[in-house]
């Protein structure tokens, strides 16, 4: 049998996904095609090799392995959501397949010097960094009789016990490549999906390299590098795919979409495609460009008004609001000013805010954390702030053992997995995550205490129990918003409140258990007075409104005893503004409150420098439509499966003052 006659080998791309009940999203394997397109543009690997379709659901073991088949490559694309799995099931194809070359990349592979290959003996090859030329070098070199790894740029390899490195790969200055979608890799795989009820997600890539170096972020492995983009009609290419096979979602994985004047013709080449066929239903940016808010301003605008983004709430990547913290973390070109003034068009425009910030970060202290989250929550525009965990990944500043000493890092391993993941099943491994529980600023004790204060801060001033209470007075009286909440934290301790014995739970629970989820202020649960048990941000709300009467009389205490502010008919009134918004247990959503008061708090409360308005005015609030259409009848338990849901992260227990109907009189 001639070379020509033989059969080709065949290849298997591994890129195990977390994949959620009832949402049912399925991502394309981007890295399969990107792989395969690679290779099969040189006639030697065509010729030589069969690219398997990819392995990207979990099940069990058994039956990926019977997926994966008689292979003689098997290419393992590991992040932080799949990299335990892939190496049980590397180390199951090890024992079925000792010949096997088996090959790992991905973001999770150290790309300096390690114990990497002794930990995990049924793992061949490495490589560091872009994976496609490496993997193609890989390809061709298998064929030979006696493979040498050290000619393969950008692998590193088994050398009797120790792991040897081949030279570093040159990184490609030119992405113009065939597309895996164009060229037909992916057809098969979306008619798939659609037959098995799953939602396909192409990730498109129209750019990659990130010029940021953030000290927590590997994005692409290609942080601190200028950025490269694809040729123009190679994406307009992959959205014309996008729409003939039905695909509902795209997700743009740039590190910087819109750094580039050509990005706002791209969207509107995605609007195009949804007018004229209605797919892609829905685009998602993974990360705006972080410098430029006019362009970024712009894309948002076109994404939601022509149906691509339905939302009305923009993404804010802070990270932190001290300057300290920002330093330490090598985030210094993004300045704090040039958030706030973005924050204030998209406000000017409607839309509402949803800033992301990471929590311990070096360089941050409890009390300028306070301040800064306390600072940013009164913003009007902001109607959810997410505090990520800092977690420590490979290949960042952040892992670099120094680092960790000089700002004395102390972590914990975290669990990625829960309950919503399909396929529910006792054979797949638990995936895990390291997290920062505390710095050598931020001790466990005022970890905890930062954790509290994000509840509270969430639950009043968010949700919004007492945000126009508060607004008013820091309008009246120049009380800063940091002041109110830390002095109504340790006023509620101090005078045992209605929420002293919630608060002393939570600061034990956080500190015997700091494990955090997605987000820290909705880790845990916590016991009500009459033994209720909650997340802590709904046991807050549940608390406060369960005791209604009790805690409006601790705010007349407080203003007057801890903030020194004299009691007057106007301090009264607008406690009555506030508590008037406040859905109690007995409320009925078909009856929204109609109140009159002297004093027109809404004009007051919208205005960054008007004065007061002895006016009368009536505030209509406007009911829920979701809960009237539900067929709503107060109770104890509607109440709380409505207001204080057990899904998700909101709570809706107090009417808002913006939204409400006001007739001046």
């Amino acid at each position: 049998m001639t070379s020509a006659d033989a059969p080709r080998r065949r290849v298997v791309i591994v890129d195990l996904q977390q994949i959620y009940r009832v949402v049912r999203a399925l991502y394309i394997p981007l890295v399969h095609g990107l792989l395969r397109a690679h290779a099969e543009a040189c006639d030697d690997l065509r010729a030589a090799y069969e690219f398997a379709e990819p392995l990207c659901i979990p099940s069990s073991l058994e039956e990926m392995l019977d997926a994966i088949g008689a292979a003689d490559v098997v290419g393992f694309s590991t992040y932080v959501w799949n990299e335990c799995n892939s190496h049980a099931l590397a180390r199951a194809v090890r024992e079925r397949l000792p010949e096997a070359l088996i090959v790992f990349g991905g973001p999770q592979i150290p790309r300096t010097p390690s114990d990497y290959l002794e930990r995990h003996p049924w793992v061949d090859l490495c490589v560091h960094g872009e994976g496609e030329a490496a993997f193609s070098a890989i390809l061709r070199e298998r064929l030979r009789p006696s493979p040498s790894w050290e000619d393969v740029p950008g692998v590193s390899f088994r050398c009797g016990q120790a792991q040897r490195w081949s030279v570093a790969a040159r990184v490609p200055v030119s992405l113009d490549v065939a597309s895996p979608f164009t060229l037909g890799h992916f057809d098969a795989f979306v008619e798939r999906a659609h037959a098995a009820g799953y939602r396909p997600v192409a990730s498109l890539e129209t750019s990659r390299g990130c010029p940021y170096v953030c000290a927590f972020c590997n994005w692409g492995m290609a942080t601190g590098t200028k950025p490269r983009f694809r040729p123009l009609e190679r994406v307009l290419e992959e959205f014309d795919w996008v729409a003939a096979h039905r695909v509902g979602m795209v997700f743009l994985i740039d590190a910087n979409f819109g750094i580039s004047p050509r990005d706002v013709d791209l969207v509107k080449a995605l609007a195009s495609h949804k007018h004229a066929s209605g797919f892609p239903r829905h685009v998602v940016v993974a990360g705006f460009a972080k410098n430029n808010k006019e362009r970024t301003f712009e894309l948002t605008r076109i994404l939601r008004d022509e149906g691509l983004d339905e939302a009305v709430t923009v993404n804010f990547s802070l990270q932190s609001m001290s300057q300290d913290a920002l330093d330490a973390i090598d985030r210094q070109n993004i300045p704090l000013a040039s958030y706030r003034a973005e924050s204030d068009l998209y406000a000017a425009h409607g839309y509402e805010l949803t800033p992301d910030l990471i929590f311990p970060l070096p360089g941050e202290t409890l009390e300028r954390f306070r301040e800064g989250y306390a600072d940013l929550a009164s913003w009007s525009h902001v109607n959810r702030i997410r505090v990520y965990p800092l977690a420590i990944l490979p290949n960042t500043k952040l892992s670099d053992p120094l680092y960790r000493e000089k700002w004395g890092l102390v972590t914990r391993f975290e669990r990625l997995q829960t309950p919503l993941l399909e396929p529910e099943r006792d054979d797949l491994a638990d995936e895990w995550i390291e997290t920062v529980t505390s710095t050598r600023l931020i001790p466990p004790e005022d970890a905890a205490r930062a954790r509290i204060f994000v509840v509270v801060v969430n639950a009043f001033e968010i949700h919004p129990l007492t945000r126009g209470f508060r607004r008013g007075l820091s309008r009246l009286h120049a009380i800063s918003a940091h002041d109110f909440y830390v002095r109504l934290l340790r006023w509620q301790a101090d005078c045992a409140g209605v929420l002293a014995q919630l608060l002393r739970e939570m600061e034990a629970a956080f500190l015997d258990a700091p494990e955090q989820c997605e987000d820290i202020g909705w880790s845990g649960r916590c016991t009500c007075s009459d033994g209720e048990t909650l997340m802590p941000v709904k046991a807050v709300t549940r608390e406060v409104l369960m005791r209604a009467e009790t805690f409006r009389d601790e705010l007349r205490a407080f203003v007057r005893d801890a903030l020194h502010v004299a009691w007057t008919d106007l301090e009264e009134e607008l406690l009555r503004f506030q508590t008037d918004a406040w859905i109690l247990p007995e409320h009925d959503p078909a009856r929204p409150p109609v109140c009159r008061y002297e004093v027109d708090w809404p004009a007051y409360l919208a205005s960054a420098d008007g004065a007061l308005e002895r006016r009368p005015v009536v505030v209509r609030y406007v009911a829920r439509e979701d809960v009237l259409r539900c067929g709503y009848r107060p109770s104890l338990d509607a109440w709380q499966l409505w207001y204080l849901s057990p899904y998700g992260h909101d709570t809706f227990c107090a009417y808002r003052w913006e939204d409400a109907r006001v007739e001046r009189c």
